[in-house]
């Protein structure tokens, strides 16, 4: 196929995504994209008011979380390791300089928790998962190990235990992927057959976050994960929880689009249907799910990173915080938490999962996390990542257009 026809089949596919590209589409109210956001067009000033009342927000979270922390460093009751490395992920995420900030006492005090919670870099199994505590937590300790690495001031760690405690967590991950290429949730059927979607997400994620600082990775475990989750994919954009059958999941779509873009070589038909997906759900189908906190992360950080990979040619992807953001504005209450929703209602007894959850969706747009980018942050000579693959059609599209 020629670069011309790629062209043509992508700019038809984008007109399907985007007001910018079919002119003929109306704007309808709500809709995200242009300077139209919930039906009302910004005004000049807005975006500072916004970024200001969020700054806020995210403050008088971390105050919240802060107070609620455990002597132990912990927070959350069913989940604490996995709750507590989402809680730490956003102090974490708050700063770009987090260990000289108001809340480094806090953050380390997570930190250590979870040091002593895993035993040679396997962390214990909490209710029914094994991977989402094993996940998270790595996930924190990688983007942990690398914020120290580059830190001008650094904390007062060991950077060589910490580096050999998140290798040990990733071969963990790496030894219970599946026959399938995805992963289950407990740790006890290495390289079985059992699988699912989520437990995909969190295994992928913590790889390519450990991947970013130099930690060796098996780059086949991470392209079997990929691929896990693009043929999961629905006709209709989405993903299923499995790979065998299944409607396409609210949240589940959004995480497993969060990891696809993360791809070193991006799989532009894939992306564009599951963009496809997301618009037609919008963030109110999120936010009716059974996991509005965990769907609106992925979602947020999975369209920024479009934003950022395609620029002008997705107008929309840039925009989607606002909805989330302008409902968790609305739903955070006087003392700075966030209730838990659906299903997390009956199985924790804090606000704890909800809240670091909140401020860490609402510090993504800061990109402190190399996790928020595609591309790998720059490491000292030591620690070399592999450099990113360009996003392809679109970048030949920006050069068919110097012509």
């Amino acid at each position: 196929m020629s670069v011309k026809t790629i062209l043509i089949v992508l700019v038809a596919g984008l007109a399907t995504l985007s007001p910018s590209f079919a002119q003929e589409e109306p704007k309808q109210p709500g809709a995200v994209g242009g300077n139209n956001v919930d039906g009302q067009v910004e005004k000049p000033g807005d975006a500072k008011e916004r970024e200001k009342a969020c700054a806020a927000a995210i403050e008088k979270a971390l105050d919240n979380l802060g107070k609620a922390q455990s002597k132990k460093g912990s927070w959350g009751t069913q989940y604490t390791v996995a709750v507590t490395s989402i809680a730490s992920l956003a102090f974490l995420a708050h700063d770009e300089n987090p260990f000289e900030s108001k809340y480094a006492d806090t953050l380390l005090k997570g930190y250590m928790y979870l040091m002593k919670s895993q035993k040679d870099g396997k962390f214990p199994k909490e209710g029914h998962t094994w991977i989402h505590g094993q996940g998270f937590a790595t996930l924190f300790l990688a983007e942990f190990y690398g914020k120290a690495l580059l830190a001008k001031n650094k904390p007062k760690i060991d950077l060589k235990v910490l580096k050999a405690v998140v290798e040990k967590a990733v071969g963990h991950i790496e030894r219970c992927q599946s026959s399938t290429g995805g992963w289950w949730y407990t740790s006890d059927n290495p390289g079985g057959h059992s699988h699912e979607g989520s437990t995909t997400v969190c295994a992928v994620q913590a790889l390519r976050a450990a991947a970013n600082y130099g930690i060796k990775v098996d780059k086949k475990v991470l392209a079997k994960g990929f691929k896990y989750l693009e043929k999961s994919q629905n006709p209709d954009g989405g993903f299923r929880y499995k790979l065998s059958s299944g409607g396409s999941m609210r949240p589940g779509s959004a995480a497993a689009l969060s990891t696809l873009v993360l791809m070193r070589k991006l799989d532009t038909q894939v992306l564009m249907k599951a963009i496809k997906y997301m618009k037609g759900i919008g963030q109110k189908g999120i936010s009716t799910s059974r996991f509005p906190y965990y769907g609106h992360f992925y979602g947020v950080l999975a369209m920024k990173i479009i934003s950022e990979e395609y620029g002008e040619y997705m107008p929309d992807a840039g925009k989607w915080h606002f909805k989330v953001q302008d409902e968790l504005l609305k739903e955070q209450d006087a003392k700075g938490s966030w209730k838990l929703k659906s299903w997390m209602v009956n199985n924790e007894k804090s606000n704890d999962y909800a809240t670091g959850f909140g401020a860490l969706i609402l510090s993504v747009p800061k990109g402190h996390l190399s996790i928020f980018h595609r591309d790998p942050p720059k490491l000292p000579k030591e620690e070399k990542p592999e450099k990113k693959e360009e996003a392809p059609a679109p970048e030949q599209k920006k050069q068919e257009g110097r012509k």
